[in-house]
């Protein structure tokens, strides 16, 4: 699944660059667009290893059971239709808000688990790195998504499993 994730990415990727650029520009303006293109199409190339990644830390029981469960939603949000950007709308730049959802998850995992027990997949360790910076240049190109995206991973760590279907169903 994963890996079919990531030949679609890198499709949609290479087929409409510009797609991506004017909605990117037409978010956070021309002059920032360029400064931040490439880091938001990583960050959304990236979303199968950050998965991936998340999985393996998630098998560890010491990982908190809100977290473990995160994992399970992270992919139901994916392959929902009715994300708060639609890829169909935008193309690859709809997949900057489920980045931007597996990257929180991403960070918010790696944060509780024991850092002397980190252990990374092969050839991920920089992404760890990259991650937080990504999350910020995010929140200013899809400020109103990142904030109910926020929520939405706050509440499910709080325990209220309820708020993804009701968020979902917003819209």
């Amino acid at each position: 699944m994963l890996h079919a994730l990531k030949s679609q990415l890198v499709l949609l990727s290479e087929n409409k660059p510009e797609e991506f650029r004017n909605a990117l520009k037409r978010r956070i303006g021309l002059r920032r667009g360029k400064e931040v293109e490439n880091d938001l199409r990583n960050f959304i190339l990236v979303i199968p290893e950050m998965l991936a990644q998340i999985r393996a830390w998630v098998a560890d029981p010491q990982v908190p059971r809100t977290l473990r469960q995160m994992h399970g939603y992270l992919l139901t949000y994916l392959y929902h239709p009715a994300d708060f950007l639609s890829e169909e709308q935008y193309g690859l730049f709809g997949y900057l808000d489920d980045a931007y959802l597996v990257g929180c998850a991403y960070f918010q995992t790696l944060q509780a688990i024991d850092r002397t027990q980190v252990r990374f997949l092969p050839n991920q360790a920089d992404l760890s790195t990259q991650v937080p910076a990504w999350i910020t240049t995010t929140q200013k190109a899809i400020p109103a998504e990142s904030r109910k995206i926020e929520a939405l991973l706050r509440q499910l760590r709080d325990g209220d499993i309820d708020i993804f279907d009701r968020m979902m169903h917003a819209s």
